[in-house]
């Protein structure tokens, strides 16, 4: 049915969302350690 769709929809970008924050998390992370690194 367009309900369930949709609801697999919402909980697929949920997911990519949850992703994106983790990954984006992770890189700024390691920049810090590279530019502490450096000092």
């Amino acid at each position: 049915s367009a309900l369930s769709d949709q609801k697999a929809e919402y909980l697929m970008a949920q997911q990519l969302q949850r992703w994106g924050r983790e990954v984006l998390y992770e890189e700024s992370l390691a920049i810090t350690a590279d530019i502490l690194k450096l000092r």
